[in-house]
Order: C-alpha cells, then sequence, then structure tokens
C-alpha cells in the first residue's frame, strides 16, 4: 500500500514540546520548492536585467507564433468596439426617426396619380348598333351599359346609339320612335304621345363632367306632345331611369314611385325635373323651339344641347 506524503510536522519526545522535528515518517520526502512564473520574472528582472516590456513582448511573439492572439485585453477591446460601434449605429437610427417625426409632416410629397401613369384611352366617336328585334328591355339596358364602358370621348362632343330593328325579309334598319319607345320602356307609353312625335330619334350619349344619356325626337305638334309627356310621367321613372342612366343604382329606382315632376327655369329654359331624394336629376327634359323634345337624366347636359341647337 502507497504510503501518502504529508508535510505535517512532528514533535520532539524532549525539550521543547512545540519545536518542529526535521525528521519525517518513515516512507515520507520533502517536497521540492514550487517554481512560479512571477518568480522567474522576478529572477530575469533582478539578475538578467530583462526588463517587464521586454518580456511581455517575448510573450506575445510566442502566442502568435501558435496562432492564438496577441494578447488577451485585444479581444476584450474588439468586444467593446463593436459594443460602441452599436449604440453609435442604434443612435443614429432613433435620432433619425425624431428627426423625421418632427419635420417630415412639414415636407411636402407631390402626389403622383394613377392617371398620369396609365395611357390615355382613345377617343371612341362611331357609332355604336344595337339590334332591338326579339329583344328583351333587359338585353337593351345591358347592351347600353356595355356602349357606356366602352365610350370615351372629349368634354362637349357625343356619341350616338343606333337602333335598328330586323324586317320579316331580312333586311335590317333604323327603328321608329314608336318601335324604339316601346322597346325600351317597361309599358307602352301613350298613344296620344306616339302620335304627335316624327319617326327620326336620335340616342346619344354625351360628354360633360360624366358621360350621360339623351334621346333627341322632333315633335310634330308641341301641345300633344306636351300633354303626352304628362301623362307619361307617373310611370317615367322605371320606363326612363335606367335607359338615360344605366349605371343609376336598380335598388334606388322604387324609390323615385311617388316623387313628382317639378318645373323648373334653367338657363333660360323651361324644364319638367325629376330628382331622387339626394337631390340628384334622374329625368329631365325640355323643348326646342317647340319643335325638338329632348330628354336627359341632367340638367346640364339638356342645357348644353338645348343651347347648341338653338344658335344653329
Amino acid at each position: 500500500m502507497k504510503e501518502i506524503e504529508y508535510d505535517t510536522p512532528t514533535q520532539k519526545r524532549a525539550g521543547n514540546p512545540w519545536e518542529e522535528d526535521d525528521a519525517r515518517s518513515r516512507g515520507s520526502r520533502r517536497a521540492p520548492t514550487v517554481r512560479t512564473f512571477r518568480a522567474d520574472v522576478e529572477e530575469l528582472i533582478q539578475e538578467k536585467g530583462t526588463t517587464r516590456t521586454q518580456i511581455v513582448m517575448a510573450e506575445a511573439a510566442r502566442r502568435e507564433e501558435r496562432g492564438q492572439s496577441r494578447l488577451l485585453h485585444e479581444e476584450d477591446d474588439s468586444h467593446l468596439g463593436r459594443a460602441i460601434f452599436l449604440l453609435v449605429l442604434m443612435f443614429a437610427f432613433v435620432l433619425g426617426i425624431g428627426a423625421y417625426v418632427l419635420i417630415g409632416a412639414k415636407i411636402s410629397i407631390p402626389f403622383i396619380s394613377d392617371k398620369s401613369v396609365q395611357k390615355e384611352t382613345p377617343i371612341t366617336t362611331d357609332t355604336i348598333n344595337i339590334l332591338i328585334t326579339d329583344s328583351p328591355r333587359e338585353q337593351i339596358v345591358a347592351d347600353l351599359s356595355i356602349a357606356f364602358g366602352k365610350t370615351s370621348l372629349p368634354q362637349d362632343e357625343v356619341r350616338e346609339v343606333s337602333f335598328t330593328v330586323k324586317d320579316p325579309n331580312g333586311s335590317i334598319r333604323t327603328a321608329t320612335t314608336n318601335e324604339l319607345l316601346t322597346a325600351l320602356a317597361l309599358k307602352t307609353p301613350p298613344k296620344e304621345l306616339l302620335r304627335s312625335l316624327g319617326n327620326t330619334p336620335l340616342y346619344g350619349i354625351y360628354s360633360k363632367e360624366k358621360l350621360t344619356g339623351y334621346i333627341q325626337i322632333p315633335s310634330r305638334s308641341y301641345p300633344n306632345t306636351f300633354s303626352g309627356m304628362l301623362l307619361w310621367e307617373p310611370s317615367m321613372w322605371q320606363d326612363l331611369t335606367p335607359v338615360l342612366d344605366p349605371w343609376y343604382n336598380r335598388k334606388n329606382i322604387k324609390n323615385l314611385m311617388d316623387r313628382p315632376f317639378k318645373d323648373e327655369h334653367i338657363g333660360n329654359i323651361d324644364v319638367r325635373v325629376l330628382r331622387d331624394v339626394e337631390g340628384k336629376t334622374v329625368i329631365a327634359y325640355a323643348f326646342v323651339d317647340k319643335k325638338i323634345l329632348i330628354m336627359s337624366n341632367s340638367t346640364d347636359t339638356l342645357i348644353a344641347l338645348t343651347t347648341k341647337l338653338t344658335q344653329q
């Protein structure tokens, strides 16, 4: 069994009982003196005149040969530098946000409209043909809605819509006033009115602030035409509203049932006007020199066309 070495001093049996005995137990030996790095450094400084700076430089060179960092505190300095850099970066970011909040709102940024980026819609002035023979009214209104969607006009310009019918022999011709109004209305207009009108109706899409529809028909007898229009007014709201404005909300048409037409004097012209609950013009009609009847869904369109025809 191997004895464990220890340095505990033994007491002498005679003499001073507390005096240490140089002898050790059998089997033990005196431990050699431990050399430390600090002691070696002091020895080099005293005996060989080596300075601390030279020792540090030699140790740095040795670490560099082994591929280690020259000095441990360099890594600490590197981490400290990174931390300082991140703090400066965060401070600059916060400062930039604060500057934007304080003065960014005062800087006016020009608004770029989508219309300026999009291509201009080509102008469409060619006549649109709609066949009304054997076509239900809803189909005709749908065709008018498509025609509005495919129309692009300069201000105060007109695009004509030609309604045609097919004769029994297969030939195509322009619809008469009686055929047109009968096809467009839910119920046939008063006979007194139809007898007083000429047979060359015109439906047009007029460009003002927006696209509006209008019907222009010559009158052969102003008194009979006027009285016939008064007879038609109670049902005109449902007959002509979707025809003159195919994009009018169908849900709001029923709200027009009990709303009366009113006489208005607009632009030196006497006009009969039907407005909805919001005050928007739904149907307006007037006479030009008592010879031409014009119906539209816009008083502006009505006045512009009446003025143009009067000047002609």
